[in-house]
């Protein structure tokens, strides 16, 4: 969340200064258009570093779960080779 709040801060921040406050209202298109080739470059580490995370949680969710299964599934396969 504090990221998001960052960004946005940092786009308005970005457009105040190149065109005054009017144009902080002008929407997104025109704050994207003001940004730099540093700026894009921080935002695009900062998506592949959250989809990064993401990913990692998710497996990190998944592991317990895919473990019982392993595990059920060996049980399974024990009782039919009797």
């Amino acid at each position: 969340m504090q990221l998001a709040y960052a960004l946005r801060q940092l786009v308005r921040e970005r457009v105040a200064t190149t065109n005054g406050p009017a144009a902080i209202g002008a929407g997104p298109q025109r704050a994207f258009k003001m940004l730099t080739i540093p700026d894009l470059t921080l935002l695009f580490m900062v998506v592949v570093s959250s989809l990064a995370v993401a990913l990692i949680y998710m497996l990190h969710e998944l592991e317990p779960k895919l473990a019982r299964l392993r595990l059920r599934g060996n049980r399974v396969l024990r009782d039919r080779s009797k």
